[in-house]
């Protein structure tokens, strides 16, 4: 069980991972919804409520994220079974993992500020 079960549960990794990034590539596409196809904002919307609805949308897409790639953690750790390098290569994988959902919210919410008018014009 020591060295055949890890290259599933590795495989696994690399496929929940791409997953979740995935998942917030596409937040980016549900942050602009706001804008008409000629890509102009809609008049009607309440720019307030736009960004902030879109903000929002990007912390609960990272919220999930994270809470996966926590469970996700946990196991890979029970399955290194104590073995040290791969105690080291989980540790540097999940730590990889959470800094880049960190940086794929804050892309996603400075989509929901340019694209959807929360800026300053260019001021």
């Amino acid at each position: 069980m020591n060295g055949s079960n890890r290259l599933p549960g590795r495989t696994r990794v690399l496929l929940v991972t791409g997953l979740l990034l995935a998942a917030l590539a596409t937040t980016g596409s549900q942050c602009s919804k706001v804008l008409d196809p000629s890509g102009k904002q809609d008049p009607a919307l309440d720019l307030a409520g736009g960004v902030a609805d879109c903000v929002r949308d990007c912390n609960a897409v990272a919220a999930t994220a994270r809470s996966a790639e926590q469970s996700l953690h946990v196991e890979n750790v029970q399955e290194c079974e104590g073995d040290p390098d791969c105690l080291d290569a989980e540790g540097a994988r999940h730590a990889a993992v959470m800094v880049q959902i960190a940086q794929d919210s804050e892309a996603c919410k400075e989509i929901c500020l340019h694209e959807q008018g929360g800026g300053s014009g260019g001021e």
